[in-house]
């Protein structure tokens, strides 16, 4: 199942690395994968989101808390009340950015590429790119490596960005490990989701095959400066 794309056209994907040696491997088949509770956990400030995996947010004074019958008011409540299952945090992801464009935008080409290229944001996660010329491709190597490793590739799409003072209700299901606070909405993300029928620990390597035919390192500079793409 693909999450929805709310008008956007999917350029590209890529992954950035912070070592070039981690980028390599990527590109020779070593793939890693996590929990969505490990981004919840991790200490990486770039990634860290204690929010990951919400399936509700409601703002308090839309709702109505009961406790033990008791309703509390409003005003005694800090912020949001924000709901999880953990069935979701323990849902594995694979996280990657994607160059995207809105589908009816008529730009030139100077505008088409500027809006394609990486982002500060993304940067932040490191000075190699890793970019997949033929993302169908890689998708079907992953879903094979993911079999392999036992999991199974559940859905993929972008990440959709709320605002949590604004956000209200319950999120759809299949959409809860797209869903990500608006503070990382200049990440681009696009995810594979997989889920495993037993817990195999905060993070499990896929291997593919090589991937040298369909996926190319370089550093983020070199990846934007040599972007050139025709406007729609």
């Amino acid at each position: 199942m693909d999450a929805p794309t709310d008008g956007l056209a999917v350029k590209y994907l890529c992954k950035v690395f912070s070592e070039k040696s981690h980028a390599e491997a990527f590109v020779s088949g070593n793939v890693i994968i996590r929990t969505l509770e490990s981004f919840q956990n991790t200490l990486d400030p770039g990634r860290r989101d204690r929010h990951e995996g919400l399936c509700g947010i409601f703002q308090p004074e839309r709702s109505t808390l009961v406790i033990n019958g008791r309703s509390l008011d409003p005003a005694d409540l800090a912020g949001p009340i924000l709901v999880s299952r953990h069935m979701h945090a323990h849902l594995y992801v694979l996280c990657m950015y994607a160059g995207v464009i809105e589908k009816n935008a008529t730009l030139s080409q100077e505008q088409f590429e500027s809006r394609l290229r990486l982002n500060p944001a993304s940067q932040c996660f490191g000075k190699w790119v890793v970019f997949l010329s033929k993302p169908q491709e890689f998708i079907g190597r992953l879903t094979v490596a993911a079999e392999q490793a036992g999991v199974r590739l559940k859905s993929r799409g972008l990440v959709q960005y709320y605002d949590p003072q604004k956000a209200d209700g319950v999120f759809r299901d299949d959409l809860v490990p797209f869903m990500k606070d608006s503070r990382f909405s200049k990440q681009n993300e696009y995810r594979c989701v997989f889920e495993a029928q037993s817990s195999l620990g905060p993070s499990v390597a896929l291997t593919t095959q090589d991937m040298c035919d369909i996926a190319h390192c370089l550093s983020c500079t070199e990846f934007n400066s040599s972007l050139r793409c025709p406007p729609r």
